[in-house]
């Protein structure tokens, strides 16, 4: 399923995702605790530490946005692949606990620009995200193949 919306840190520790299309939601990491809310429905509120995958999203993202390379090897071991042009970064969790539940997340990007993150769980369930200039484009592509080629390529483990 094709998401539009927002992602944020609006501060160290904390990570925001607000999706706007085809429904709303809105995702908030802060303190330690996270609250989901959505449209017609009750908030939902649990302690971080029930969402290892949440964990690893929350600190790849603040280790990858502070340019932090140690803080991302606390959760991962890392591996950099490609060149300028196009470029991948395999994070796999180091945490046995974390590891239960995600399989690895892999930032693809070209030159300074994150195009994509792609989130493979433990069991087979996956998700791309289109980061930045990129995520308007994959809004108003045709189809998943356009999709894509804005991120070099289909996601591996994912299948269509």
């Amino acid at each position: 399923m094709l998401l539009r919306g927002l992602l944020e840190q609006p501060r160290a520790g904390s990570l925001t995702k607000a999706v706007e299309w085809p429904y709303v939601e809105r995702m908030s990491i802060v303190d330690g605790k996270v609250s989901v809310e959505r449209d017609g429905e009750r908030t939902r509120r649990f302690s971080l530490k029930r969402a290892p995958e949440l964990v690893a999203i929350n600190a790849g993202f603040e280790a990858m946005l502070d340019g932090d390379a140690a803080a991302l090897r606390e959760y991962f071991s890392v591996d950099v692949s490609g060149d300028d042009a196009q470029w991948r970064i395999e994070l796999t969790p180091s945490s046995p606990r974390l590891a239960k539940k995600v399989e690895s997340m892999a930032l693809l990007g070209s030159g300074n620009d994150l195009r994509c993150v792609d989130l493979i769980q433990q069991g087979g369930e996956t998700s791309r995200m289109w980061v930045g200039g990129v995520a308007e484009s994959a809004a108003a592509a045709v189809d998943n193949d356009a999709r894509d080629a804005l991120c070099g390529g289909s996601p591996e483990h994912i299948d269509e």
